[in-house]
Parts: C-alpha cells; sequence; structure tokens
C-alpha cells in the first residue's frame, strides 16, 4: 500500500468526489462498503482478490487508481479480459472525472479509449484489453506505478501478460476474478498464496460480504436448515433471509452457483464449461416402447430448427413422470415438419406444447394453431420466449426434475450425447450462456426442458 495513504481521506474523497451509476441505473455518490474498504485497508502491494459476482471490487480499484491519480506522480495501467468490460471500466473512470467538482477537476491531455493523462498532476491512466495474438505484449511500453487485472482467471496468457506488465517499473498489483476451473495462473497463484507459498496476498469475499444477497421471510415463514446450510450459518452467523437467497440462487445455477457465488477459497475452482446436468446415468431408462394411457396427461415442448439444426419436439407423460417421445426432424419443407408434429401430437393426445418463439418459431406456431383446429385438436400451444433469465429458470427446473424429482429421460445415444454438451460458462460480464459447444446441437435438451416446463407450469385452467 502507498505510504501516502489515509483510509479517512480516500473515503472521504470517494463521498465528496466520486459518483457511481447503482443497480437501478441511478447516478449516486460513491460512499465504499464494508467488503471495498476491507480490501483498500489490507493491500500489501501484490494482491489477488477471489470474488463473488457484484460486490464492487472492480469500483473500489478504480477509485482508489483515480485516487492516486489526483493525488499526482500516478502511472495507472487497467487490464481487462474483453472489449465490453473494458468499455464499461472505461465508462465508469469518465463518470468519476466528469462528475468532479469543477474546481477539483484537472484538464486532460489526452482522454481517449486507451489514455487519460493529467499534465498538472504528472498522471495518467491506460486501460487496453488482453487476448488475441497480441495478448501478451500488453502492459508493455513505460513504467507504472498501480495495475489492476480484472477476471484474471479468464486472461488466455495470464503469465505472459503479466510478465510483461511486471517489468514496467514496480508497481503495486491487484489481480481480481471470480473462480474459473482449477486451472491456470489464476488459481496456481491463489492456491499459493492460501499455503503462504510466494509474494501473493489472498483477499476472498463469498457471497454473505454483499447486504443485498438476502429475501426477506414471508409472514410466518421459518427455515428449516439442512446440514450443509446448519454449518454456514453457524460458521458465518447467516441469517435465514440470506439462506432463503441461497436456496433460490442455487436452484436456478445449480453445479454453477460454486463457481458465481463462492463459499470457500479453493471448492469454488469447480471446472468451468462442464455440462450443466452432470451425472444423468441414473435418468436415461425409458425405452420408446411405450403407449398412450388413457388416464395419463402428456405435455409436448417444441424447439424448430433452421438449417443443420433439427426440429425436436419431446413428450413428457407427467402422470408417469417420465420422457415417452421423441421427433427429432430436419431438411424438410415446414409444411412437412408441422404434420408430423401434428401426428405425434394426436397420439399423444398432448394437453398443451410449450413451443419456442424465437427465429422462426413465431410463424410455425401460428401456422400449428390453424392446422390444429382444422383437425379438431383441442391441444394447446404456448409460446415460450427464451431469454437468460427464463432459459435459465426452465433448465433449473429440468435440472432439479432430473436429479431429485424422479424424471425419467428416454435411452437414446442422440439424448445422450447432448445433455453431456451442453454446458454452463459465465463470461466475464456476469452472464451465463447455457448452451451446447459450437460443434454440437442442444435441440433435444432445449425441447426436453420445454416439455417439461408444459408439464410443471401450464395448468389447464391457464391454457384453456
Amino acid at each position: 500500500m502507498s505510504d501516502n495513504y489515509s483510509s479517512l481521506e480516500f473515503v472521504e474523497f470517494c463521498s465528496n468526489h466520486l459518483v457511481i451509476q447503482n443497480k437501478s441505473g441511478a447516478l449516486v455518490p460513491f460512499v465504499p462498503n464494508k467488503v471495498q474498504l476491507t480490501l483498500i485497508n489490507n493491500l500489501t502491494g501484490f494482491d489477488l482478490v477471489l470474488k463473488a459476482r457484484q460486490v464492487g471490487i472492480s469500483t473500489v480499484i478504480q477509485a482508489w487508481h483515480f485516487y492516486q491519480q489526483m493525488r499526482g506522480d500516478v502511472r495507472t495501467s487497467t487490464l481487462c479480459h474483453e472489449d465490453e468490460l473494458t468499455t464499461t471500466i472505461r465508462q465508469m473512470v469518465d463518470r468519476f472525472y466528469n462528475n468532479l467538482p469543477e474546481k477539483e477537476r484537472p484538464a486532460r491531455k489526452y482522454a481517449n479509449a486507451k489514455l487519460n493523462t493529467y499534465a498538472t498532476k504528472n498522471s495518467e491512466g491506460s486501460i487496453a484489453t488482453v487476448g488475441g495474438s497480441a495478448g501478451s505484449k500488453k502492459g508493455r511500453g513505460g513504467s507504472v506505478t498501480h495495475i489492476h487485472g480484472s477476471e484474471v482467471a479468464f486472461w488466455p496468457d495470464a503469465q505472459g501478460v503479466l510478465a510483461a506488465a511486471l517489468q514496467a517499473g514496480n508497481p503495486e498489483i491487484i489481480l481480481e476474478s471470480t473462480p474459473n476451473g482449477a486451472i491456470g495462473w489464476f488459481f496456481d497463484r491463489c492456491m499459493e498464496a492460501l499455503d503462504q507459498d510466494g509474494i501473493w496476498t489472498l483477499h476472498f469475499f463469498p457471497w454473505w460480504y454483499e447486504d443485498e444477497y438476502r429475501i426477506p421471510l414471508d409472514a410466518g415463514e421459518v427455515i428449516n436448515y439442512t446440514a450443509d446450510e446448519q454449518a454456514l450459518v453457524e460458521k458465518h452467523d447467516l441469517t435465514p433471509e440470506q439462506i432463503k437467497w441461497r436456496r433460490a440462487k442455487k436452484k436456478q445455477l445449480k453445479e454453477l452457483f460454486p463457481q458465481e457465488y463462492p463459499e470457500d477459497p479453493v471448492d469454488c475452482f469447480i471446472q468451468s464449461g462442464f455440462s450443466y446436468f452432470g451425472d444423468l446415468s441414473k435418468a436415461f431408462k425409458v425405452n420408446e416402447e411405450a403407449e398412450p394411457e388413457p388416464d395419463h396427461q402428456y405435455f409436448g415442448g417444441l424447439d424448430f430448427g433452421q438449417s443443420n439444426d433439427y426440429t425436436v419436439l419431446s413428450v413428457i407423460d407427467k402422470t408417469a413422470k417420465r420422457q415417452v417421445a421423441l421427433l427429432r426432424i430436419n431438411h424438410l419443407p415446414w409444411g412437412e415438419m408441422r404434420r408430423q408434429i401434428r401426428v405425434m401430437a394426436q397420439k399423444w393426445q398432448l394437453v398443451a406444447i410449450s413451443a419456442e418463439k424465437n427465429s422462426m418459431g413465431s410463424t410455425n406456431i401460428e401456422e400449428l394453431k390453424k392446422e390444429f383446429r382444422q383437425h379438431g385438436m383441442t391441444t394447446k400451444i404456448v409460446p415460450f420466449e427464451t431469454t437468460n433469465e427464463s432459459k435459465a429458470d426452465a433448465a433449473g427446473d429440468l435440472h432439479e426434475a432430473l436429479h431429485d424429482g424422479g424424471l425419467l429421460l428416454l435411452d437414446r445415444s442422440d439424448s445422450k450425447r447432448e445433455f453431456r454438451a451442453f454446458k454452463g460458462t459465465r463470461t466475464t460480464t456476469g452472464m451465463w450462456r447455457l448452451a451446447a459447444d459450437s460443434d454440437e446441437h442442444d435441440d433435444i435438451v432445449i425441447s426436453t426442458m420445454l416439455s417439461w416446463f408444459a408439464a410443471l407450469r401450464l395448468k389447464r385452467s391457464f391454457i384453456a
């Protein structure tokens, strides 16, 4: 930490001079929270920050660097993994500068996407995106006094980038990231720091450091803790509201939760990009010889595919909690595909079909509705709009049903392959991408997800 640092002075500078955009989009004074002050008060000069999402680490590091620039004789360097994050941080710094009181705002000599300079302060701040063929060259080109590395666990060549950056004088360096698999430079340095082996100090901020991560209890609601919840409550003095929030997030993210919202500095380094649904060997138990039962309710999920993708209709027997049929077709005219969908819907007397409306879905849904009416069918078609949130919710429901709810799937090799290839990968902007790898299909997964969504959520009273 710099010798000329004063905790009170920094907090006063932030509160009186800096403005940030809060989660609601409003501009408010920047008052450092508990997490942010804990970090700044414990900097050693070689610092690793392992964090949960959105606890304000990047913001306070940028404020710390800007504070130092305004004091003078400072050259900071910020290195990000993706252009989108680089732009976000650049906008944050511009907001700091533009909202300074006029008498406190030094003139900029250069102010562009990569560099800000303040001649009267003999200070500057640069920002760059690492990655690509030139990634290891970022950080070269002159001495710096402070380095901020953001989402370092996601850098393609962290060792090369930092080897170059650390040649630029003797900087104070802060490297922060959410975890991204038990491998790589950032993981190795974190493990060394935990073992007190090396030059780095590790600062770990689990999710409960963020006060907003809690859900109020309903009137009279009582939370009965599981064994692991009880251990967390006793060890970290968590509240029922925090446990309720944790349950909601775990339901949504499943195996991704420890990486998104870490609770332990070792266990959080799960493998990013793993199969979202995990081991389903006990779920693939149904043969394709089933016939409709008159007293059972059947629901469908429909994913329309284009070009090399498949159009897939999945049928779930809600009564028996099992998948009983899959129609998987492609390279056919839309009219023929709809005909085959209609035939399967008639065979199983589907109560409802949840059909993805994105892309060509909307057009085909309207045509299917007409064709169903022409053939006197009572099956309802309910459009499903796929967004990051709706997809995560539906995938979470299916995951829970397959692992804890007794739902069984057809024993098919193409289905097994797709479920293995369906992965959850978090980007540095905080969003989760749930999809198959670029060279794989996920049409069966999506249609199965939608068929369970229909069976679980679409009541007769709703779709009538």
